[in-house]
């Protein structure tokens, strides 16, 4: 679920109204103190078990979408697609694809927006290593011919099955993501790094996590940032005993 001013857009991954978990997306819309459906957004290429919907971003009249079992590029390498609102109608604008675009990778199983920028997350990107499930995530801009790739991002200290992508956040040039398995500060207990972008280019600026971090804490696996305050969910942190 995302929210933006007077507008809330939902996933539903599981939507079957055509076939089995094509997915769809829901927007809804204030008006004084009630809430009113406005749209139901379907893919523009509907397939069994693609599940569009699995994540959404909004701002403003755009709203961005995860397709992350879409298999066009490869199977399951994963899309986002980008819808606009004209005249109270939201229509289609773009689909994205990673340039590098691998089996199993699930981009847009995390998205994020902001300011013409929008961040997707591929957690199971294999990197040139062969360590599955590494991780990636793809910035792509608004230009004046539309949306494109600016760049991908990927852990200075990535490895085997660190899922970073998992989760992402962005505002103005600072880009959050979740790496929930990562063992750089205890087995599997998860991190989340930070990028600061100078005019094309993306450089990684930290890696954080919690100061009681624990094995299998999955710290990052839910990011949220406004700018000045950054937000990290931990689920399966232990309670006192």
């Amino acid at each position: 679920v995302a929210l933006d001013g007077d507008a809330l857009v939902a996933g539903a991954d599981g939507d079957s109204t055509t076939d089995i978990d094509v997915g769809a997306a829901y927007v809804f819309r204030r008006t004084g103190s009630s809430w009113v459906e406005e749209a139901k957004i379907t893919s523009q290429v509907p397939q069994t078990g693609n599940q569009f919907g699995f994540s959404v971003a909004l701002e403003g009249d755009t709203v961005a979408v995860g397709s992350p079992f879409d298999d066009q590029a490869s199977v399951e390498a994963g899309i986002v697609e980008v819808y606009n609102r004209v005249g109270g109608i939201w229509g289609f604008v773009a689909e994205l694809r990673a340039a590098d675009a691998g089996a199993y990778d699930r981009l847009g199983y995390s998205v994020a927006l902001n300011n013409g920028t929008i961040l997707a997350g591929a957690p199971q990107f294999q990197n040139d290593l062969v360590q599955v499930s590494v991780g990636a995530a793809y910035v792509f801009v608004l230009t004046p011919s539309g949306w494109t790739e600016q760049a991908k991002l990927s852990a200075s200290e990535g490895m085997l099955d660190d899922r970073f992508g998992s989760s992402v956040a962005i505002n103005g040039d600072t880009a959050v993501v979740g790496s929930l398995l990562d063992g750089t500060f205890a087995d599997r207990g998860g991190s989340a790094y930070l990028f600061s972008r100078s005019g094309a280019s993306w450089t990684e600026t930290a890696e954080i996590s919690a100061s009681d971090i624990m094995s299998e804490d999955r710290f990052g696996i839910s990011v949220a940032f406004d700018g000045q305050t950054l937000a990290v969910g931990a689920p399966q942190k232990a309670g006192p005993i």
